[in-house]
């Protein structure tokens, strides 16, 4: 293997971990992929209007797992709506959850969540994903 594609493999990986910002020391053993927000991103959308964030997972842990979606503004995290985690299956599967803001705000990113659906709920998979919603 060339210097030059071990570098270009090197780059495409941190920009990755950039881009998602995955918390260090999580395990590829949990991942959350295929995300797909509707409306899309960037976008505009109305008072207590839902977007929809559909995914795959994957966890090799034993017991359920919960799932949950935190939007953030560039000042942290405003007043939103949403079911809480949602518990799924342990190993692969896909899932949905929502969120929705109640008053004017600047969404710049969400925070996908997995933890252990059941006590101590440790920590399994987080990501931050760029977003541009602005609710009017």
């Amino acid at each position: 293997m060339t210097i030059r594609k071990i570098l270009g493999s090197l780059v495409v990986l941190l920009t990755v971990l950039f881009l998602f910002q995955v918390s260090p020391g999580i395990s590829a053993d949990h991942i959350v992929t295929n995300i797909v927000l509707t409306p899309d991103t960037p976008n505009i959308v109305a008072f207590d209007q839902e977007v929809t964030v559909a995914f795959d997972y994957s966890t090799t842990n034993e017991g359920d797992v919960a799932i949950d979606v935190t939007p953030y503004t560039s000042n942290g995290v405003p007043a939103f709506t949403s079911p809480g985690g949602v518990v799924l299956d342990p190993g692969t599967g896909s899932g949905s959850t929502w969120f929705s803001i109640p008053k004017k705000a600047t969404i710049t990113k969400i925070r996908i969540r997995m933890t252990q659906a059941n006590p101590p709920n440790e920590l399994l998979f987080k990501a931050f994903i760029p977003v541009n919603y602005q609710v009017k």
